[in-house]
Parts: structure tokens; sequence; C-alpha cells
């Protein structure tokens, strides 16, 4: 299984936290968040990550070299200017080598048996198939996802939205190589994977997702960055 994960966007939700480093190197536990994403990959028998890298990319890249990760190939990709969240997905489908990839963002971790995710979207012959988490009320700053009684996606509302629907896209999905591939030719950047792609897969294409009751963990705002840090023992022991 190979893994992309987004490492590249400016963080502007966290500047009043630390607004010199990437958020993905923050530390939790001793430790950057991106390790522990390595460790959770790790975990899950994944072999090949990509990370998308942008602006202060070298502190990322210099953040991991304090650490070994054996029987897994860690690759880079670096974009030039701002791609946003698809673009930079694009760019990187010709260092993917599956028909099917785990994409899954930088700024948060669902602590989820990958491969059942993996073989339910292969099995099921998925275009796209998401994490789902329910929270406890909606949450704008995830966007609202509905879903049927057999597990397709009806809809993703993302932002303000007034959806009632309480599940989230949790950040960890599996997407199909030669669907995305139409995208390739795209180049009115940045486009976004949320609000661009992720709408016309659910439209057009075989797009699912499966629930989980596991801990969800984010860095993305100060708020929920500061409940990581309280409670992410729960995660590593």
């Amino acid at each position: 299984m190979e893994a992309v994960i987004l490492a590249g966007g400016q963080g502007t939700r966290m500047q009043n936290i630390n607004n010199r480093i990437p958020k993905i190197i923050l530390e939790i536990n001793g430790k950057p968040f991106l390790y522990w994403l390595i460790k959770q990959l790790q975990k899950n028998k994944i072999k090949k990550i990509i990370l998308c890298l942008g602006i202060k990319h070298e502190l990322i890249l210099n953040a991991i070299d304090n650490y070994e990760f054996k029987n897994i190939d860690i690759n880079f990709f670096v974009e030039k200017e701002q791609l946003g969240t698809g673009g930079a997905l694009i760019n990187i489908l010709d260092m993917i080598n599956n028909d099917n990839f785990i994409f899954m963002n930088g700024d948060s971790m669902f602590n989820i048996p990958i491969k059942k995710l993996y073989t339910t979207h292969i099995q099921n012959q998925n275009d796209l198939t998401y994490s789902l988490k329910k929270l406890d009320s909606q949450n704008t700053d995830y966007g609202g996802i509905c879903v049927k009684s057999n597990g397709q996606i009806v809809s993703h509302e993302m932002g303000n939205s007034n959806s009632k629907c309480k599940l989230i896209d949790a950040g960890l999905r599996i997407v199909n190589k030669n669907t995305i591939m139409k995208y390739k030719n795209h180049n009115n950047y940045p486009i976004s994977f949320e609000k661009d792609i992720a709408p016309e897969f659910i439209k057009n294409h075989k797009s699912m997702g499966l629930i989980y009751d596991f801990d969800f963990f984010d860095i993305g705002n100060p708020q929920s960055y500061e409940y990581t840090k309280s409670n992410f023992d729960k995660i590593i022991n």
C-alpha cells in the first residue's frame, strides 16, 4: 500500500501558536506530528509514503531526518506554487505505482485499521472511500458528509454550511488512481480536493464511506492542537 500525505499548507489558523514552522512538525509528546503519522502508517504495513510539501519544506525534511523509519520508503514532492490539496495530488500521480492509494491530511490522525478501509474499497470497486467520524455536534470546520444506509456518499458540504450531517471526513481516504487521472492535465491552480474534486467523484463515480468510532486528533487550529497535546497518549500507548 502507498500513502500520500498533504503537508504543503500555509497553516494560517495556527499562526498565533507558532508562525515559524509548518504545523505538521509541531511537537506532540516530544516528537513532530509527522513522526506519529509515519509510525501509524508503519503499523498498518504501508510500504511507501509520498509527502506533498510547500513553503518551509526544508524544516520538515530536517525534522524527520532525525529519525530512522524501517521498512518504509519516504518520497517527497515540493510544489513551487500554491497548488491546493487537489493540485498537489494531481502532480504526484506519476509517483504512485498502485491502482489505489491512501490520501491523507497532514494535520490530523484517525487511529483506524487502514488495511480494512483499503480492502473494503477494493472489494466494492470504489473510486473514493472515506473514513468517517461522527461528532457530537455539527462542526463547520470539517463540513458535513451525508451517507445512505449502504454507505454511499450523498454529499460533502464544506465550510459554514447548514448541513445536519454530523459525519465528517476524517482526513484519511482511499482513492482510485485511474479515476483521478482525468485531472492530470488540469493547470488552473489552486484546486481543492474537498471543494472541487470530491464533489465530482460523489456525483459521477462510486464514492462510499465507513464510519469508525476511533480516536480522532487534529492540529489544524489552536483549540484542537491543545486537545491533541492533552489526549494523545491514548493513541500511542
